[in-house]
C-alpha cells in the first residue's frame, strides 16, 4: 500500500458482515460504492454509507477520513420498505418433530419374537441404529440452535452500534442543515432592503413604461 493509504472497514448494517477495502484520502464515495457491488447485491443507488461524518459522492479527505475507519453500509431498500428486513432467528423446535426414521423391515416383528439369537440381535441392532440416528439428528439441531443463541448478543450489539452511528449522522446532518439555513436567512435579511429597492424600482419602471405606451397610442 502507498504511504497515505489506509483500510476502510465497511460493516453491513443488516448482518454485520465486514469488507476491508484499501483506500486513500482521495478516493470518492462513489468509487467505494462501485467496488462494493461485487461484494453485495446492492447497486450504488441502493447503498447508504454512514460514518461519524455525513457522506456524499465527495472524497474521504473531504470528511476528515484519512486513516483506518469503520463505516456502515445500510440497505436503502430496507429503510424505504421495512417488510424487507432480515428474518428473525429461527428458534422453533418444529424440526424436532421431523426426526428421520429408518425403513422398517417387513419381518422385524418376527425377528423380535424369534428364538434364534442372531435374528433377535438383528432386531435389537435395528432399534439401536434408529435411536442413534435420531439422537444424532436432535444433537445437530440443538447445536444449531445454540449457535444462533450464542450469536444473538453479538448481532444485537452490532445492530445497536449501527443505529448509534445512524443517529449521530442524522443529528449531524440536521445541525448542518439548521446551520446553513440560518446563514442563508441572515444573508437574506442583509440583502432584503436591496431586493425591496430593486422591486420598487421595477414597479416604477413598469408604471413609466405603461404611461409611455399609453401616450404613444393617443
Amino acid at each position: 500500500m502507498q504511504s497515505n493509504s489506509f483500510f476502510l472497514r465497511v460493516i453491513v448494517a443488516e448482518n454485520g458482515h465486514v469488507f476491508k477495502i484499501p483506500v486513500n484520502p482521495y478516493v470518492t464515495i462513489e468509487s467505494i460504492k462501485n467496488s462494493l457491488v461485487q461484494h453485495t447485491t446492492l447497486n450504488p443507488s441502493e447503498q447508504i454509507l454512514i460514518a461519524d461524518k455525513t457522506l456524499t459522492s465527495k472524497t474521504l479527505e473531504h470528511y476528515g477520513i484519512t486513516s483506518d475507519r469503520d463505516i456502515y453500509l445500510f440497505n436503502k431498500r430496507i429503510i424505504l420498505d421495512p417488510s424487507l428486513k432480515p428474518d428473525a432467528p429461527d428458534l422453533s423446535i418444529n424440526e424436532f418433530k421431523r426426526v428421520p426414521k429408518k425403513p422398517i423391515p417387513n419381518n422385524l416383528e418376527q425377528f423380535e419374537n424369534s428364538t434364534d439369537p442372531l435374528q433377535r440381535l438383528y432386531a435389537t441392532e435395528y432399534y439401536l441404529s434408529s435411536q442413534l440416528g435420531a439422537a444424532k439428528f436432535l444433537k445437530d439441531e440443538i447445536q444449531n440452535k445454540i449457535i444462533i443463541c450464542n450469536n444473538m448478543p453479538n448481532n444485537i450489539s452490532h445492530q445497536k452500534s449501527a443505529i448509534k452511528v445512524a443517529n449521530v449522522s442524522f443529528f449531524e446532518y440536521r445541525e448542518n442543515l439548521f446551520k446553513h439555513a440560518n446563514i442563508f436567512f441572515r444573508e437574506f435579511d442583509k440583502k432584503k432592503p436591496y431586493f425591496e429597492l430593486v422591486f420598487s424600482s421595477f414597479e416604477s419602471d413598469i408604471s413609466k413604461l405603461k404611461q409611455t405606451k399609453l401616450h404613444e397610442s393617443l
